[in-house]
């Protein structure tokens, strides 16, 4: 038996697995079938645990883009192309695609670009039902005096303006304007929302304000508009920041209420209007037309900010309008809401205080410059440099508003009026009582009668 090799091997060779495999016994199929079951339960279980890991770090990643305000795209998008652009010497320079950097040192120009989207409302439309049944045009029918080498023409004009309803009664609706729209005027109409008007007359005014407050008897409004008017809630102005939105609602160009939008770009402008007053105002670019004075500029919840007053003309401006800020003409409106009715009397039977005045620097009254002799100011007692403050219960801040004041008192009523009287002490304020008289019971008997200069004190 020479030439052959013979091995021997233990159980402990067996186990080892360092026997032949012909002489390691087969596995039982019992433990065959467990060892195949683990198996698969240990590579179910590694599959989920790598499963639950890729998803933890995609959730990581779209938490982090949500923080730092990044859009996370559903999948990765084609590489950007590259933009390129001319240098003076001739060169191009590359901008990598958006979210790479370039790197240190080279000539690439990168362009921080957003890429969040906005969404910016613009509809008003629920504000404007809200608020547009408290918005009138107003008519105001007046007489225009042109003086010319043949004579003062006279001829009727119907001027047209925007108010804004403040205040209501079982009696009487109260409505805010400018002084300017309701000057002068013979006859005011106010016109709501759909085809109800009625006749208005004149609470009080104050022109170094521009504002007026009108009156109109609720028995002259007929039921059905009477259902839809509504009244205005005031807003706070100083609570405005430029930029932030404003509608304007008004009777533009006198065709009805109609409604722009824009914002406030500036505060307290200030700003002199052709009548030579000198005022703080918001400026909007929302469009502020003829016939918008005196209606309403609102805030987006639909309060009263301002009122609408001014508008700058000409071919070199666009987009400039001006709003009395609401909060800064409150003091004013409320006073006049609580003063009586006046009616504008006619000319022919207006009383006069025979004087003239004017409005001074530093000044809050119409300043007296001359008592005419045997006048009624005279007689009650006023000299040059006195300063009338108020005529019954108009207050009286410039001559204009004294003219204005006494277009509602005829001959022969005796007014109470208030003004600083200078003395050898200093200035006192005084009330006196006035009577009076027509127009040419005060003229100097040696004075022409359309003396030059006499237009401007005309009404005193």
């Amino acid at each position: 038996m020479s030439g052959m090799n013979y091995y021997f091997y233990n159980q402990e060779d067996v186990q080892n697995d360092t026997a032949p495999e012909y002489l390691i016994p087969p596995e039982p199929e019992e433990v065959v079938r467990k060892k195949r079951l683990t198996g698969r339960v240990v590579t179910t279980v590694v599959a989920l645990i790598l499963a639950v890991a890729v998803m933890a770090g995609m959730l990581a990643t779209v938490l982090n883009n949500v923080r730092n305000g990044r859009p996370t795209p559903a999948a990765t998008p084609d590489p950007a192309p590259v933009a390129t652009q001319e240098t003076p010497g001739g060169a191009q320079t590359q901008n990598p695609p958006a979210g790479q950097q370039a790197e240190p040192g080279s000539s690439t120009i990168t362009l921080n670009v957003s890429e969040d989207t906005r969404t910016v409302v613009t509809d008003v439309t629920e504000v404007v039902k809200q608020v547009i049944p408290s918005i009138v045009a107003i008519d105001n029918s007046f007489t225009e005096r042109e003086r010319t080498i043949y004579g003062v023409y006279e001829y009727d004009v119907m001027g047209t303006g925007s108010g804004v309803i403040i205040g209501k009664s079982d009696t009487e609706l109260l409505i805010v304007t400018n002084n300017h729209v309701i000057s002068g005027a013979n006859e005011l109409k106010v016109r709501f929302l759909g085809d109800g008007e009625a006749p208005a007359q004149v609470r009080g005014t104050n022109a170094g304000m521009d504002l007026a407050v009108i009156v109109v008897q609720m028995a002259d409004i007929d039921a059905y508009t009477q259902q839809m008017i509504s009244v205005a809630t005031l807003g706070d102005s100083d609570l405005l920041q430029m930029g932030e939105p404003v509608i304007a609602i008004g009777n533009a160009q006198g065709l009805g209420q109609s409604v722009t939008t824009g914002v406030v770009s500036a505060l307290d402008r200030e700003v002199t209007s052709d009548e030579g007053l000198t005022g703080r105002f918001i400026q909007t670019d929302a469009a502020i037309n003829h016939g918008n004075s005196g209606g309403a500029l609102l805030n987006s919840w639909g309060e009263v900010i301002g009122i609408n007053t001014l508008r700058v003309d000409g071919s070199a401006v666009e987009g400039i309008g001006f709003a009395i800020p609401i909060t800064k003409a409150r003091e004013t409106i409320e006073r006049l809401m609580n003063l009586g009715i006046h009616e504008r009397v006619p000319e022919e039977e207006r009383g006069y205080i025979g004087i003239s005045v004017t409005t001074a620097d530093d000044v809050t009254g119409a300043y007296v410059t001359a008592v005419h002799e045997d006048s009624a100011g005279e007689r009650a007692g006023l000299v040059v440099g006195d300063v009338i403050k108020q005529v019954d219960d108009i207050e009286v801040t410039t001559a204009d508003e004294l003219i204005s004041a006494l277009e509602f008192f005829a001959a022969g009523d005796v007014v109470d009026v208030i003004i600083d009287h200078r003395t050898a002490g200093g200035t006192v304020e005084q009330k006196i009582q006035i009577t009076l008289q027509p127009k040419d019971g005060y003229l100097p008997t040696e004075a022409p009668e359309e003396e030059e200069g006499a237009e401007e004190d005309d009404g005193q």
